[in-house]
């Protein structure tokens, strides 16, 4: 049986299309967000997964709403977990999870961990996406252009990068989540962050969910 949890109105969007809602969980451990589309005269509906990796990609006041939304979360450092997906669940609500780290909070970046991909200093490219050692996932990473700290984590990296960095990276995700989604259709993929491995923010688009705190979204439904 699964238990009702009840999702209070936490941020609006700049001109009023979207609202997340929120709810913190596990005694104050584990922050969850669920976003809604306003259309005039008709019922907030949830987006689904498959309208988000749409809107990462095409919409500015959704990809500003959701950089507000991760930037206001009452965590230092947090993982970032999301349900797995396949091309057959693009329909199933969109929502995640952020899990309290304070362990993230507190560590030194390394801008040298991707080096051969990312550069070793001040780069004029924003984002990068490539593959992992082990070849099962794809890692998605900003470039360093500004202080070497807004990169250690998603959080930091939300609250002090630069705004055009910030939004190249959502659009990034979305086209790159699309791409992979209809190459490995119909297994599913999970899309996360870490970062205890590595001190430097990189998006997780995991064939397994290696690194998932959150057990409700190992599975998939």
């Amino acid at each position: 049986m699964k238990c009702f949890i009840e999702m209070h109105p936490f941020i609006s969007s700049s001109l009023g299309q979207f609202e997340a809602y929120s709810a913190e969980l596990e005694q104050n451990q584990l922050f969850k967000v669920q976003i809604k589309q306003i259309i005039p005269g008709k019922t907030l509906t949830l987006l689904q997964w498959g309208e988000v990796i749409k809107l990462w990609q095409q919409d500015n006041e959704f990809r500003e709403l959701f950089t507000t939304v991760l930037a206001k979360i009452p965590y230092p450092a947090f993982f970032w977990e999301t349900p797995p997906i396949t091309q057959n669940t693009l329909e199933q609500k969109f929502e995640f999870v952020a899990i309290n780290n304070p362990t993230l909070a507190n560590v030194p970046p390394e801008p040298d961990a991707f080096a051969e991909h990312i550069g070793h200093s001040l780069n004029t490219d924003l984002v990068k996406a490539f593959p992992n050692l082990g070849g099962d996932a794809l890692l998605i990473a900003p470039c360093q252009n500004s202080l070497q700290a807004n990169y250690v984590h998603l959080a930091k990296f939300v609250r002090c990068a630069p705004k055009q960095q910030i939004d190249k990276f959502w659009k990034t995700i979305g086209y790159t989540l699309e791409q992979i989604l209809q190459a490995r259709d119909p297994h599913p993929l999970w899309v996360s962050t870490c970062g205890l491995g590595v001190y430097w923010l990189h998006v997780r688009i995991d064939s397994f969910p290696k690194y998932y705190q959150h057990t409700p979204y190992r599975e998939v439904r």
